[in-house]
C-alpha cells in the first residue's frame, strides 16, 4: 500500500519499515508491540527526544493511512494489559511443557525456559539467542542474577515447581550433558528415564550445577528431530530472534512460521512414543458338550451301518449256494467230456 509520507518524517519512517521487514513485522498497520519493541531494541541508548521524533513519525503515517495511531497512551495501556495476559499463558503454558519423554522433553525443557526468559521476565526475544550457560547464576539467598548485559534479579519461588529456578535446573541438567557431549544421543536416556513433575511438588532451592562449559551458548537451535543445528565444534551460535519468536507464538498464539504449531508437534512425538496399549483380551472359544452328544453320534453310526447292511447275511448264503451249484455243474461237464 502506498503511503504519503512528510518529509520531514520520511527518515525515521523509513528506518521502522526497514525494521519491521527485518523481523517480518506488519508496519503499516503496526501493532503497539511492534512499536515498542522497535523503541526498545533498535537503539536502547536513543535519547528520549529521538524517540518520541520516531514515535510522532509512525502515528503521522498511520494516521495519513486512516489507520490508528499505534503510539498513543491508550495503545500503551492495551499493550501493558496484553503483557499481563501473556504472562499468565505463558506460566499456564510453562506447566502444561512435557520435561521427560524424546524429543518432547528436550523441546519442553527449552521452550518453558524461552518463555520465562522472553514472556515474564522481558528479555528481547532478538537477544536471548545471546545468553551463555554462565550467564545465569544464583546467589546465596536464592536470588536469581541474569546478566549477559541484561542485570536482572528475581527471587527464587520456593512453592512453584514450574518457577524459574526448576525451569533453569532443568535445563542446565540437559545443556552441561550437551556442552561435553554434543549430541542428542547423549541426552535420551536422560530424558526417558525422567519422571513426569507433579503439580503439587515443592521445588529445591539449590542451584544448578555449575556449567563445565559457562561461555557455551544457554539456548542452541534444534532441528524438528532434537539434531543440533550447528556442528560440534560451534559453540558460540545460539537461537535466532526469529526461531525465539516463534517458538513464543506458537505457545502463547497457537501459531507460527508456515503455520504449525508446536502443541500439535508435541503431541504427535507423544503419541509416537508413548508405550502400546495392551492387546485386549481373547476370549477362546468354548468346546461343545460331549458327554451329551457322544452317544447319540455313535447310535446315528451304528444305526446307518445296520440299515446299510441288512440282509448281507442272506446274500452271501445266496453266492455260496450258486457258486456251489455252478461247481457242481462245471465238474460234470469235465466228467461227461473226460469219460
Amino acid at each position: 500500500m502506498a503511503v504519503e509520507v512528510p518529509t520531514t518524517y520520511r527518515s525515521e519512517w523509513s528506518l521502522f519499515a526497514d525494521w519491521c521487514a527485518a523481523f517480518e513485522r506488519e508496519a503499516l498497520p503496526a501493532d503497539p508491540r511492534t512499536v515498542a519493541r522497535f523503541l526498545l531494541e533498535e537503539n536502547p541508548s536513543a535519547s528520549r527526544s529521538v524517540l518520541r521524533r520516531r514515535v510522532a513519525a509512525i502515528n503521522n503515517v498511520h494516521r495519513g493511512a486512516g489507520y490508528d495511531e499505534p503510539g498513543t497512551v491508550t495503545a500503551v495501556r492495551r499493550l501493558l494489559s496484553a503483557r499481563r495476559r501473556d504472562v499468565e499463558l505463558a506460566h499456564d503454558r510453562v506447566r502444561e511443557l512435557p520435561t521427560s519423554g524424546w524429543p518432547a522433553g528436550l523441546f519442553g525443557r527449552r521452550d518453558a525456559l524461552i518463555l520465562w526468559l522472553v514472556v515474564i521476565v522481558g528479555i528481547p526475544a532478538s537477544k536471548v539467542g545471546e545468553l551463555r550457560c554462565g550467564d545465569i547464576t544464583m546467589t546465596d539467598d536464592q536470588v536469581i542474577r541474569i546478566g549477559g548485559g541484561h542485570d536482572i534479579e528475581l527471587q527464587a519461588d520456593p512453592d512453584d515447581p514450574f518457577g524459574l529456578l526448576p525451569v533453569w535446573r532443568r535445563w542446565a541438567q540437559l545443556r552441561n550433558i550437551l556442552a561435553v557431549r554434543p549430541s542428542s544421543a547423549s541426552v535420551v536416556k536422560p530424558l526417558t528415564s525422567a519422571a513426569p513433575v507433579p503439580y503439587d511438588a515443592r521445588p529445591s532451592l539449590a542451584a544448578p550445577p555449575d556449567p563445565p562449559r559457562p561461555d557455551y551458548v544457554l539456548l542452541p537451535a534444534f532441528d524438528q528431530w532434537g539434531n543440533l543445528l550447528a556442528p560440534p565444534t560451534d559453540d558460540e551460535t545460539g537461537m535466532t530472534g526469529r526461531a525465539v519468536f516463534d517458538v513464543v507464538t506458537m505457545h502463547l498464539y497457537g501459531g507460527g512460521r508456515g503455520g504449525r504449531s508446536r502443541e500439535a508437534w508435541v503431541q504427535r512425538i507423544l503419541d509416537r512414543t508413548k508405550p502400546p496399549e495392551p492387546a485386549p483380551p481373547v476370549e477362546e472359544p468354548k468346546a461343545p458338550r460331549l458327554a451329551d452328544n457322544y452317544g447319540h453320534g455313535i447310535d446315528a453310526r451304528k444305526n446307518a451301518v445296520d440299515d446299510a447292511f441288512d440282509g448281507i447275511d442272506d446274500v452271501y448264503a445266496d453266492i455260496d449256494q450258486r457258486t456251489a451249484e455252478l461247481l457242481a455243474r462245471t465238474e460234470k461237464l469235465l466228467a461227461e467230456f473226460g469219460a
